[in-house]
């Protein structure tokens, strides 16, 4: 009789520490989907002449953003073209979005850089707490979004291409 009330708990231990296992990956791997981060958001100072998203057109007077090292390489693949949904994060009701042009290779994790359109959008200080994610692009921007767009909102620029105002750093 004792040794099947031995195997008994020895089965009972091992399924236990098998489905604690298992759910411990399992909100491992959910938590890795979360892509809401808390950071900062300072001013672009890179003269608006990206490096890193060198097929992305911009207008050096648009709205855009340069994210942090970590999280620009950490999303497996380019977040060129890609698009951040910030807002402040003392105000989480007004959600802006803002095309990802450039790598900020200065920052720290979480922290991202906007220009001074995209900063003037949310803040009158030079630095602002937010909350913000990488979200894929919702349409066909050339720019990214428009003073006070919000979510959902979100306009497409009227940018010109050809519009000398459009220097991404290139002599062409």
């Amino acid at each position: 009789m004792a040794p099947i009330i031995s195997l008994v708990l020895m089965a009972s231990v091992l399924m236990g520490a098998m489905s604690a296992s298992i759910s411990h990956d399992t909100f491992i791997k959910a938590e890795s989907l979360v892509s809401h981060n808390s950071g900062f958001g300072i001013l672009y100072n890179d003269h608006y002449i990206h490096r890193a998203c060198l097929d992305i057109k911009y207008s050096v007077n648009g709205a855009f953003v340069a994210v942090n090292p970590a999280q620009f390489s950490g999303e497996g693949s380019s977040v060129c073209g890609k698009h951040v949904k910030v807002n402040r994060a003392d105000d989480p009701s007004e959600q802006y979005t803002y095309r990802i042009i450039d790598l900020c290779k200065d920052c720290v994790k979480d922290e991202v850089e906007f220009s001074k359109k995209a900063l003037q959008e949310l803040s009158d200080s030079k630095r602002v707490a937010i909350d913000w994610e990488i979200v894929e692009a919702g349409g066909n921007y050339k720019s990214a979004a428009k003073p006070s767009a919000k979510i959902g909102q979100i306009k497409e620029s009227h940018d010109d291409d050809d519009n000398d105002d459009d220097d991404n750093g290139d002599d062409d």
